[in-house]
């Protein structure tokens, strides 16, 4: 599967699950968070798309995320309104597993509260992004020296997809 086809599956779980607005920079930070909290749980990439570091924070290959956008857009499964993405119809989801989903959710739902300036914050703190040099890739391996505050290893208990889809948080489409 192509790094595009991996991020597409990243981005439509994300905005056909948020529960709020969610412009383009809260997307790409959530995406962001996703990859961080998941190299740092499990020592592996969520996906294989790479991120940069500049002024505004971590930020997703641009070729890549806008041509996953526009073929999402085309596919009818994501729709902009006013800035606004919003996940559209069911995707098969090929590319995240069950231990993915999970893991979006936990590092969403911890976020999905939070308004752009303060994710943005928070994301200029992340060693992930702080280690890199701008307009440099990350190296998402610098999640080890994340705080605790950041650490996911204490995530919060495992949360059941049913009782996820009971807060109206998340609901599992595919």
């Amino acid at each position: 599967m192509s790094k595009k086809e991996e991020f597409k599956e990243l981005i439509w779980y994300i905005a056909a699950n948020h529960p709020r607005m969610l412009k383009e920079t809260k997307l790409w930070k959530l995406c962001f968070f996703s990859e961080a909290d998941y190299f740092e749980k499990f020592n592996e990439r969520l996906t294989s798309v790479s991120y940069i570091k500049n002024t505004f924070g971590p930020t997703p290959i641009n070729k890549i995320a806008q041509k996953a956008i526009e073929e999402l857009v085309s596919e009818n499964l994501l729709t902009i309104t006013d800035g606004n993405f919003i996940g559209a119809g069911e995707m098969e989801l090929k590319f995240l597993d069950a231990k993915k989903i999970q893991s979006i959710e936990n590092t969403c739902l911890r976020y999905s509260e939070l308004n752009v300036n303060q994710i943005v914050h928070l994301a200029h703190q992340d060693p992930v992004y702080l280690m890199a040099d701008y307009h440099h890739l990350v190296d998402f391996e610098n999640a080890q020296y994340r705080s605790n505050e950041e650490d996911v290893a204490e995530e919060p208990e495992e949360v059941s997809l049913n009782k996820l889809q009971k807060t109206g948080l998340f609901a599992l489409a595919a």
